[in-house]
């Protein structure tokens, strides 16, 4: 297989994706603590959704493998997942009992007007286009009920990253802090509120950790190197790759030590709170369809 996949195992099967296809959460083996934090606090967003969702009919937008969709179906009447990432639908269509799934477009949804009580969202927003957001909350708002609720779940911007400082993840095409959610959600649906996720000291360090990089990276070692590459002799160049790789090496047996072993995180770990917005890790919108 191509070096631009990544692949996981689980039991018997293999999954694979290209950069910008899905999540693996759920699905890879949780080695680290950071890889705790990071699943519990995806599982939380829909834990939240959930108290909209008891006997309704609900549309996962984005489903990945259908981790979040199967929990949703939990409480609900009817729980559809879609995602353009081809091999995730198909596990989710094939391992998760009470979810229906269907390649589709975030941008072009193939349901009729007025068919879900839930819409919900989670990690998604941050990866479409700018350009193309406003027609992904209106295809969204196109396919609620009157009084139907859409929860969206992204991250937050302000605990991430560093002043003009551009998405770190190449797939994020923008990231959002809550002043720029709650007013691109009221462009269209008027009703909506912005509720942040915080944690626990342990599991929010762990998460700062994993997604906040140093001023000195951003500002002056990611700007500079393409420079350096160019100005520096071979010999030079030899010497800083093999600091970084010992510094790499270093980290990597640090986090060896810190495996989720010894880390007891669980989704009582995450709390939402509409306090201190600007410290949340993730922002929940909540939207009432008039």
């Amino acid at each position: 297989m191509s070096s631009d996949y990544e692949t996981v195992c689980y039991g018997k099967g293999v999954v694979s994706r290209k950069a910008g296809e899905g999540s693996f959460v759920s699905l890879k083996k949780l080695e680290y603590r950071e890889d705790l934090a990071e699943f519990f606090l995806h599982m939380h967003a829909y834990e939240f959704a959930k108290q909209f969702a008891q006997g309704n009919r609900i549309l996962d937008v984005g489903c990945g493998n259908g981790y979040g969709a199967s929990e949703l179906s939990l409480v609900a009447d009817e729980v559809t997942g879609i995602d353009f990432w081809k091999q995730g639908v198909n596990y989710c269509h094939n391992n998760r009992v009470g979810v229906s799934a269907l390649v589709a477009s975030g941008t072009n949804l193939p349901f009729v007007d007025n068919s879900f009580d839930l819409v919900v969202s989670s990690q998604v927003i941050e990866h479409i286009n700018v350009k193309q957001v406003v027609l992904y909350l209106n295809d969204i708002k196109r396919v609620l009920r009157s009084k139907g609720v859409f929860v969206v779940a992204t991250p937050n911007s302000l605990l991430r990253l560093l002043p003009f400082q551009k998405p770190w993840d190449p797939d994020h095409k923008k990231e959002y802090n809550a002043k720029e959610l709650k007013s691109l959600l009221r462009s269209v649906f008027g009703n909506s509120e912005i509720t942040g996720v915080l944690a626990t000291k342990s599991a929010y360090f762990t998460e700062y950790r994993r997604v906040k990089q140093s001023p000195v990276r951003v500002y002056l070692v990611d700007a500079l190197a393409p420079l350096l590459l160019k100005l520096l002799p071979d010999n030079l160049l030899g010497k800083a790759k093999a600091l970084y790789e010992k510094r790499y090496a270093e980290n990597k047996k640090e986090l060896e030590r810190q495996s989720s072993d010894t880390c007891k995180f669980s989704l009582a770990d995450f709390k939402e709170s509409q306090l201190n917005l600007r410290s949340a890790i993730t922002l929940y919108g909540v939207c009432k369809k008039t």
